[in-house]
Parts: structure tokens; sequence; C-alpha cells
């Protein structure tokens, strides 16, 4: 995990922790004869361990905010919940969703943060989608996340948007099935894909769960 591999170093004058990038972090103490018992004694920026020292890790994670509508169980809520349980070593992981659903449920049983936006929801609603957008965009520039990731249609242009307006460096979305695919009567296939063509030059990367999308 993250934190094995941390690597040991000194308080180094002038750091600040609170700094972006060096948030969040975590101290602990060891001695060099416990490091030494799992035979490596690493070195950083010119620092090596010192018989009896004691030394502090500092151990730094990537923010990443995966943003889905819905918290209903459904195939982009069981990639999202994969996502977050599997990288939550790696990243501090954050998942903003509407309330009441399984996902929420099944991301607090495994300790992963949770941000509840009542006013997400799937059909368009000017007040409802202008207040979730609010919400997403304080969010996302109190907090200073690293990559935001969206999922799904309205949480992919809620969210892409905020982040953008909140200076976020890096924007994923996944697509799990587009809005304008087959099924739809041809003018609303039209106009949701033009929608589409504004969050997309946002984006830093589309990903697609298949050939056909």
């Amino acid at each position: 995990c993250a934190r094995d591999r941390a690597w040991h170093v000194r308080d180094r004058p002038g750091l600040d922790p609170s700094s972006r990038g060096c948030a969040p972090y975590v101290h602990f103490t060891q001695t060099r004869s416990r490091l030494a018992s799992t035979g490596a004694l690493p070195q950083f920026k010119g620092f090596s361990l010192q018989k009896g020292e004691a030394w502090a890790i500092l151990i730094v994670m990537k923010k990443i905010l995966h943003v889905v509508t819905l918290s209903e169980w459904g195939g982009a809520q069981h990639i999202v919940y994969l996502l977050a349980k599997h990288l939550r070593s790696e990243y501090e992981i954050t998942v903003a969703c509407a309330p009441g659903g399984l996902l929420v449920d099944r991301l607090r049983a495994e300790g992963i943060r949770v941000i509840e936006v009542p006013d997400l929801c799937r059909l368009p609603h000017p007040i409802r989608d202008l207040r979730a957008f609010w919400k997403l965009y304080h969010l996302m520039r109190s907090e200073r996340f690293d990559i935001v990731h969206t999922h799904s249609t309205k949480a992919g242009l809620l969210g892409r948007l905020a982040a953008r307006l909140a200076g976020v460096p890096i924007i994923l979305f996944t697509a799990h099935g587009w809005a304008f695919s087959e099924g739809r009567p041809w003018p609303w296939r039209w106009l949701l894909a033009q929608v589409e063509r504004l969050p997309a030059l946002l984006s830093t990367k589309i990903i697609c769960v298949s050939e056909h999308d």
C-alpha cells in the first residue's frame, strides 16, 4: 500500500503539511532497528537513516473525487464502488452521489467517505441541477481534488463543468452508455449529442466501457 512505500524522511524546515500536495498526511515514528529488520534502509533527497534516530513518515496521497448521479445499485455504481475500494490504498477517495441507495451503504461499510448531493437527479430539472452544480463546485473548490472522475450523464455534465471552474487539473469521464445512443427519437439523440460536446472538450480523458460506445 502507499503507506508501505512511503519514504522515511526527517521533518524538513519550511515544509507546510497543509499546503496542496502535502495533505492528507500522517506522521509515524520508526527507529532504525525496526526498519533494519525489513532489510531496507531507504534514502530520500540526500537524507539517510542513522542509527538510533527517529524518523517521520510523511504520507502524501492524491485526492480523487468520484461523482455519479444516483446511488441505486447498477452498472455505473458497481464500477464506482470497485474503483473506490481498490484505489483507497493509493489515493484519498471521496464519492459524491444522490442519497439513499445501496452504493452509499456499501461505500461507508468500507470506510470510504461519501458526500450526499440530494439534488442530483437523472431527469432535467433546472433548479435542482443548479443547486447540485453549486454544491459540487464548492466541494471541489474547497477540497482541491487532484482528480475528478465523473460517471453517468447528469453527473458527467455537472461534475465536469464544476471541476473545470474549480481548477481541478485532471477531469475524467466514464461513459456507461451514451445518452444519445440508439433507442431514442432522432431529435433527442441530436440534442443530447450537442449537449455532450462542451463537457467533452473539458475532459482530460473519456473512458468507454465497450467498443460500441
